[in-house]
């Protein structure tokens, strides 16, 4: 009895307040209506009933919005609809309630989704900023996925459902408002809150590695769309994608032991991090070829790959191959820098080939003493059964290769035989130097 007195005090206010413009009395019915079930509650009640009463409240708050535009009203409603249903969901839901629970989350988060564009359709001056329809077009989104996030718990899955169905109604609405000119300053909000939840989706449908991978691609397409179209936000925004996907690599967890060279999701994902980051160093020298970025990502691009390089390197090879695959890696990455800065005509690729160079002769220096270490044995026997001159050349070279970064084991094998041969001195056929098996 109490509740059908307070709505039916809340219905007539509104049409007075409507009736003389007062907005006041609309405040006051508003207030009135919302507190009216949490007043005339016994702890009984069903969810129902509260949810479908506060629909018509908000039904009639988009009405009112429409007719008179005032805004007070809607984030009134927008506080009261969305406090008292947190509240309810912290005390009282349970996980059997969603069925009858969503379609209501869903309809409040439509009459959110309307009310803001109400007044430029009124034709209220489509330049004017106004704080009030800021908070809605942001808090709606927000608040309603931390609300869907809380009834789905972990069920990624629905979760990444959710995202992608508000992205594509945001981007819904973001080709909906650059067709009307009066909803003209909500086109970048719209279409920016549609590229978040795109983003979102990401991480709840897919592993670490795989999100990696989709941000990196999806950084560069926003640096050459910010780029394209002079955005700046569009391309920070591409650049910090980017370093999250550096995060997703880096928390996304190590390599099975029998995961292939390469083809394996740690390099594979990083290789995609190091083309985004070119691509992007690329795309700013040539927009302005002082800009900064470009060197920086051109560091930041070299990083990965050297440490995706040796990554591969410590998990593959050998201890006794490490320093000749690291010298073959560094020969080749300097030489792919060097080709790239003449290609895409980017000056600051110089400057990995530059540092491979730099410690080319630490490495050279790494792999001869390794090297020097392992053949010692057998350097003493083919002093042993060859003549001291020959046995000299045969070192010199074996050092010239090793500086030059050709292989050591090259000119080793040359006379590996006439170690084994003074192991087996039955052997019929002396040894010969430059003789292999």
């Amino acid at each position: 009895m109490t509740f059908g007195l307070l709505l039916l005090l809340v219905t007539a206010c509104s049409i007075l307040a409507i009736k003389q413009d007062s907005r006041g009395l609309a405040v006051f019915g508003l207030i009135g209506g919302f507190a009216a079930p949490i007043l005339a509650s016994t702890g009984q009640g069903s969810h129902v009933a509260l949810f479908s009463y506060y629909l018509l409240l908000n039904a009639g708050i988009l009405a009112i919005s429409w007719a008179k535009g005032w805004r007070v009203l809607n984030v009134l409603g927008f506080l009261f609809t969305f406090v008292v249903g947190t509240a309810w969901g912290v005390l009282r839901y349970q996980s059997d309630q969603f069925a009858t629970t969503e379609p209501f989350l869903i309809a409040f988060f439509l009459f959110y989704l309307a009310i803001p564009l109400l007044p430029a359709l009124r034709g209220t001056d489509p330049g004017r900023r106004d704080h009030v329809d800021g908070s809605l077009v942001f808090g709606t989104p927000l608040v309603g996925f931390a609300l869907q996030t809380a009834m789905l718990h972990s069920d990624r899955n629905q979760l990444a459902l959710s995202a992608l169905v508000v992205a594509i109604i945001y981007a819904a609405l973001a080709w909906f408002v650059w067709r009307h000119a009066q909803l003209a300053r909500w086109r970048k909000a719209y279409a920016g809150l549609s590229l978040v939840f795109a983003t979102l989706v990401i991480p709840l449908a897919f592993s670490a590695q795989t999100t990696a991978a989709f941000w990196a691609i999806e950084g560069a397409a926003l640096i050459w769309l910010g780029i394209e179209q002079d955005q700046r936000r569009l391309r920070w925004v591409g650049l910090f994608l980017q370093l999250l996907s550096a995060g997703a690599i880096l928390v996304g967890g190590g390599v099975p032991a029998d995961a292939p060279l390469i083809i394996n999701k740690v390099a594979t994902t990083g290789l995609v991090l190091v083309l985004a980051g070119l691509f992007s160093a690329t795309l700013y020298q040539r927009r302005a070829s002082g800009n900064l970025l470009s060197p920086l990502l051109v560091i930041w691009s070299a990083f990965w790959w050297f440490g995706i390089g040796f990554f591969e390197i410590d998990r593959e090879a050998s201890f006794d191959q490490r320093t000749d695959v690291v010298l073959v890696f560094m020969a080749a990455s300097g030489l792919m820098f060097g080709l790239l800065r003449r290609w895409l005509a980017v000056p600051s690729l110089a400057w990995p080939a530059q540092m491979v160079l730099g410690t080319a002769l630490a490495w050279v220096a790494a792999s001869m003493a390794r090297h020097g270490a392992v053949h010692r044995r057998r350097a003493d026997v083919t002093r042993s059964v060859l003549p001291d001159r020959l046995s000299h050349a045969l070192e010199f070279a074996h050092a010239l290769g090793a500086w030059i970064g050709l292989g050591p084991r090259v000119v080793v094998a040359g006379y590996s035989d006439c170690a084994d041969a003074a192991d087996r001195p039955h052997l019929r056929y002396p040894c010969r130097p430059g003789r292999t098996r």
